[in-house]
């Protein structure tokens, strides 16, 4: 995960979910885009955050977004872009 748990509170991580999501529907849309897949890493990164923030509460984590994460997830590793970062 990107940051520790506790560190920030569930509104702004939910807000990068959104956003990433919104850049990986673009990335899919842009042809010239869509070789890389840095924005599905950059969802895969905010939805670990947020469920991280989720379990360090110990809410419950809604199982549509541990889902979503373990399809982002498996679509990355089927088509690997060598990015050493995430």
């Amino acid at each position: 995960m990107g940051r520790p748990a506790g560190s920030i509170g569930l509104a702004p991580l939910w807000d990068e979910v959104v956003r990433a999501r919104t850049d990986v529907a673009q990335e899919r849309q842009d042809p010239q885009r869509r070789s890389g897949q840095e924005a599905r890493h950059v969802l895969i990164a905010a939805l670990e955050d947020y469920l991280g923030e989720i379990a360090s509460r110990r809410y419950p984590a809604p199982y549509a977004l541990v889902n979503e994460l373990h399809l982002q997830r498996v679509v990355c590793a089927r088509y690997p872009t060598g990015l050493d970062t995430f």
